[in-house]
């Protein structure tokens, strides 16, 4: 969808699932519900730190990583499409 986009990559690295239960103690890898530490774990993730909207023009985040986190099916995706449409509508329109 974007040709260029390699050329953009700076670093890269694969994670195996072997791997994440090994460093992070996820059983299996599973991830998805992974705070990042366990006060993060204990506070959840703060609304107004997960904002859906990344400094590339167009590109925004959902799923798991964002907020409420997983567990909530759909909750995060209907809160990004929430973001997507604001930016739409905004008076320069378009999506950045």
């Amino acid at each position: 969808m974007v040709p260029e986009a390699r050329d953009l990559v700076m670093e890269w690295r694969v994670t195996t699932p072997d791997r994440y239960e090994t460093e992070f103690s996820l059983h299996q890898g599973y991830s998805p519900a992974w705070a990042g530490s366990p006060l993060d774990a204990f506070l959840g993730r703060a609304p107004e730190l997960t904002r859906y909207r990344t400094p590339i023009g167009g590109l925004f985040l959902t799923g798991a990583g964002t907020y409420p986190g997983a567990g909530i099916i759909g909750a995060s995706g209907r809160n990004t499409a929430r973001v997507v449409l604001s930016n739409l509508r905004s008076p320069a329109g378009g999506i950045r």
